[in-house]
């Protein structure tokens, strides 16, 4: 990993970093608009009660981030065309454990050196309102 710009100045330092493990350039620390994005997919994608299938869904959007024939951002792995209706339209309120689990997944995920989180990389609604997850699509 190599660290190629700090921005001391700044509310929270900035730093980007090149050549993180999965050959992406990512910035960290956490940003406050991907917690936003990805509290805004939890708020439509799962049930609030759901802190795991939430888990799972945050795991989903890294690791797509992360691999291979995805965008290289949240943002870009959100906003690509039928990938997460729940982006585009929320089914309840955003919750603050929606923002919670977000970012406790981005920590987790900078943590990791931008590596996957788990093989997750697909999922679709399931039975008793929990989604069914996979690695294949």
């Amino acid at each position: 990993m190599e660290v190629v710009s700090i921005n001391k100045f700044a509310k929270a330092a900035i730093i980007t970093i090149m050549l993180c493990s999965c050959d992406k350039a990512v910035s960290a620390p956490i940003n406050q608009s991907d917690i936003k994005a990805i509290a805004q997919t939890l708020a439509g994608e799962c049930y609030d009660d759901k802190e795991l299938d939430k888990r799972r869904v945050c795991e989903v959007i890294l690791n797509r981030v992360s691999s291979k024939g995805f965008p290289n951002s949240v943002i870009g792995v959100l906003r690509k065309p039928k990938a997460f209706n729940g982006y585009w339209k929320q089914s309840r309120p955003i919750s603050f454990n929606d923002y919670k689990v977000a970012e406790e997944a981005l920590k987790d995920w900078y943590g990791n050196e931008c590596m996957p989180l788990s093989d997750l990389l697909y999922f679709r609604k399931g039975r008793n309102r929990e989604n069914v997850f996979r690695t294949k699509f």
